[in-house]
C-alpha cells in the first residue's frame, strides 16, 4: 500500500513503471550478485541485499509474496 508519503519513493516509482522494468533491475541485480562472487570484492552482502530487494517488488507487482516461493521450497522437499 503507497500513501502520498512515499509516492516520490524509488519503490513506488520501480513499481509504477512496471513488469518490464522491475524484470530489467531483477536481471542487472543478479548479474552484480554473479560479478561480486566471481571478482570477491567484498560487495556480495549489498549486491544480494539489492537482488533480494527487487524480487520483492516483482513478486508484489505480481500479487504474490515471499510465502509463495517459502511454500514452493517446502513442496520441492517432500
Amino acid at each position: 500500500r503507497f500513501d502520498e508519503a512515499n509516492l516520490s519513493s524509488y519503490t513506488y516509482q520501480l513499481y509504477k513503471d512496471g513488469i518490464k522494468e522491475i524484470a530489467k533491475k531483477l536481471t542487472e541485480e543478479a548479474g552484480e550478485v554473479s560479478i561480486s562472487a566471481v571478482t570477491n570484492d567484498g560487495r556480495v552482502i549489498d549486491e544480494t541485499a539489492d537482488l533480494i530487494y527487487h524480487l520483492l517488488v516483482m513478486l508484489r507487482k505480481l500479487n504474490l509474496n515471499y510465502n509463495d516461493v517459502l511454500q514452493e521450497l517446502e513442496n520441492r522437499s517432500n
